[in-house]
């Protein structure tokens, strides 16, 4: 037999080889950096007893709010985003000391978010980039973040955090999809025509531009037989990261699920897998079906990819999480926090065999995104729940973002040293000074709700 037909390896084939099996992995990777593995970050800043007792204490109190078996106000407040745990440490302060004096009014809970979700590029949260200057060093942002967290429930006060996710691009749907092969079709069909009337001095115009009409029509039947959330989002979807709750949710008494990833599939398995009461907001359109959807598919059990304590990839199999509830936070059309607004998505929530139990984000789409309008807001959520309609018992929580002084601002080229003391780098929030007139304002409409109450129950 020839050789030909067997042809050996040389040198050169295989550094071939490995130039072929380099290009098709980790392209465009710059490096990969260890992580921390969760039980490392947890033995070295560990969970004290009194830090345990207030997260548990804080978890079964929020699920009673929740269900409906305590009559308190869940609120929770605190800033938009930490980017100084020294300074969220002050304002965590203040804040137990007045929820001490609350207590039998409002379950109050101090709002530590450490990501900030981005639809394009910007400072992430403490977590990803702790130092504001693109340097990225996320094993010591997570330790700063655990240990603000142990910090705060040593006060006595229990915590909120959001669960979100890296943006990535939602794949095409099949409408999408023929979408796309409608205009490449009507593409290579004008750049034929243009050929055609060339030769044939302009003939094949109006056949063409007929057929440019019907396809026309086309795409826009397809786009009015899209959802509104489908034909108007223009940003990235998202997905859930599962891997960051292993740091950081044995601290947490209740959980948020952002506008923007109440939607993901996702993020409905984390939430669960939480222990703890998770909060879906309504999307970004103002939807309230995808928020009430995710209830119900968080109450499922469902399987998916994690990692273990000790940082091995894993099958998470969860029980399902049937401590959830709607957040109305608004949307681009406008405010839902009104009378009418908070009765049709508990009447929604009802039609869905859920508990119409309601939580209202004073900031966002509610206050049109100026952050002093959230006092307003209050305002209204306080009337509601000393009136005698329906939604008085409906609305079980409130959501304000404040800081120790009003307002916001960038981070300035001088880095974080130039930056004002105790102000939001990411939403504008209302002051501290600002913001426990407010709370007082929502006791006073928790104890009147109270009042009526009673007094149906008293016999004329």
């Amino acid at each position: 037999m020839s050789s030909s037909r067997y042809p050996t390896t040389t040198d050169e084939d295989a550094q071939s080889d490995n130039q072929a099996h380099d290009l098709l992995d980790d392209r465009r990777v710059k490096a990969i950096r260890p992580l921390i593995p969760p039980q490392i970050l947890t033995e070295e800043l560990p969970l004290t007893l009194r830090g345990a007792q207030t997260v548990l204490d804080g978890r079964r109190q929020v699920e009673a709010v929740v269900k409906g078996d305590d009559d308190r106000l869940l609120v929770v407040v605190g800033p938009c985003s930490v980017h100084d745990p020294e300074q969220a440490l002050v304002y965590a302060r203040q804040l137990a000391d007045y929820a001490e004096k609350a207590k039998d009014d409002l379950l109050i809970v101090m709002r530590v978010y450490f990501e900030k979700p981005r639809t394009t590029v910007g400072w992430k949260g403490l977590i990803n980039d702790p130092d504001m200057n693109g340097t990225y060093q996320i094993n010591r942002g997570l330790k700063m973040a655990r240990k603000l967290l142990l910090d705060v429930t040593e006060l006595g006060l229990p915590t909120a955090g959001e669960f979100l996710g890296e943006y990535m691009r939602r794949p095409l749907g099949r409408r999408a999809s023929c979408a796309i092969a409608m205009c490449a079709r009507v593409s290579t069909e004008k750049k034929r025509w243009r050929r055609s009337e060339r030769k044939q001095g302009g003939k094949l115009r109006g056949k063409v531009l007929g057929r440019r009409n019907r396809r026309r029509e086309g795409r826009r039947s397809l786009r009015k037989g899209r959802r509104p959330e489908q034909r108007k989002a223009k940003k990235a979807d998202t997905i859930a990261d599962v891997i960051s709750p292993q740091f950081l949710a044995d601290l947490s008494s209740w959980g948020a699920i952002g506008a923007r990833t109440t939607e993901s599939q996702v993020h409905r398995e984390l939430a669960s897998a939480l222990s703890m009461s998770v909060g879906f907001k309504n999307g970004t359109d103002g939807s309230i079906g995808i928020a009430i959807d995710a209830m119900g598919a968080a109450a499922a059990s469902h399987t998916f990819l994690s990692v273990t304590k000790q940082g091995l990839t894993a099958i998470v199999e969860t029980e399902g999480n049937n401590s959830t509830h709607v957040i109305l936070r608004g949307s681009t059309k406008g405010p839902n926090y009104s009378e009418k607004d908070v009765l049709e998505a508990g009447e929604k929530l009802k039609k869905a065999g859920l508990n119409p139990r309601i939580m209202v984000d004073c900031s966002h789409g509610n206050s049109n995104k100026q952050h002093a309008r959230q006092i307003d807001v209050g305002r209204d959520i306080a009337a509601q729940l000393a009136g005698d309609g329906p939604t008085a018992q409906m609305i079980m929580g409130v959501m304000v973002e404040s800081n120790i002084n009003e307002g916001n601002q960038k981070i300035p080229p001088e880095g974080p040293k130039a930056l004002k003391y105790g102000v939001s780098i990411t939403d504008a929030c209302i002051s501290l000074e600002q913001t426990l007139p407010l709370l007082d304002e929502l006791r006073e409409g928790v104890r009147q709700r109270r009042r009526n109450v009673a007094a149906k129950r008293t016999p004329v």
